[in-house]
Parts: structure tokens; sequence; C-alpha cells
């Protein structure tokens, strides 16, 4: 066995396996030089999931999708932060309006100004 890491195809894995299936795990090991720790991985993957789950996607696409997201985290961030910002003002402007319009007593209920009365600044 090789101590180099190769990576394999669907079709290869899917060859790998059915040998496996007919001649033993470790026959099928020693004929394509793969890991007897692979092929048993393999087989979880196919009888589990299916045939499917052998593909996998290789470096340049991975590292694609990877910028894709990573772009897609820093828009998402960015409006969170606008809204955050937005919820802040509009907080500030309501606590601004509720003190122009009334004051609180030493216990914290709103005291409001008659119309007819005239406004005194604070």
């Amino acid at each position: 066995m090789g101590t180099h890491r190769k990576t394999w195809s669907k079709s290869e894995k899917l060859a790998v396996i059915s040998k496996a299936k007919a001649e033993g795990v470790l026959e099928a090991s020693r004929h394509y030089e793969v890991s007897t720790t692979s092929i048993y991985k393999w087989l979880d993957k196919v009888e589990s999931i299916g045939e499917s789950s052998l593909e996998g996607l290789h470096a340049p696409e991975l590292r694609r999708e990877n910028k894709k997201l990573i772009a897609e985290n820093k828009q998402l961030k960015e409006m969170n932060a606008d809204k955050e910002l937005k919820i802040m003002l509009m907080e500030r402007l309501l606590k601004k309006k509720s003190n122009y319009h009334g004051r609180e007593d030493q216990v914290g209920t709103r005291i409001y100004r008659r119309s007819d009365i005239r406004r005194i600044p604070y």
C-alpha cells in the first residue's frame, strides 16, 4: 500500500465496493490499494444513504462554494447591522418623543399634560 493520498471518483468507489462484496474487503483493499477503513466507510455510506453519498466535491468546487458562503455571510451581517441601527435610532426617537409629551414621576408612571395647559419645557 502506498502512503500517498488519492481521491477516488464515484465509479472507482463503486468498483471497489462491488469487488469487496464479491471477494471480501481485504482482497479489494489489496487489489485497488485502498485502506480497509476507507472501504468500510464507503460501504456504510452506500448502505445508509445510497450511491449518491459517494460523490464528493473537489477542492476547486469547495473553494468556490466557500467564497460564495463567505460573501453571503458578510452581506447578511451588514443587513443585520443596518437593522440593529434602525431599531436603536427608532428607540431613541420614541424615547425623545415620549419625554416631549409627558414626564415620568419617581415611580416610573407616565404623567400626561392636559391639552388646555400651556406646555412648559423641562
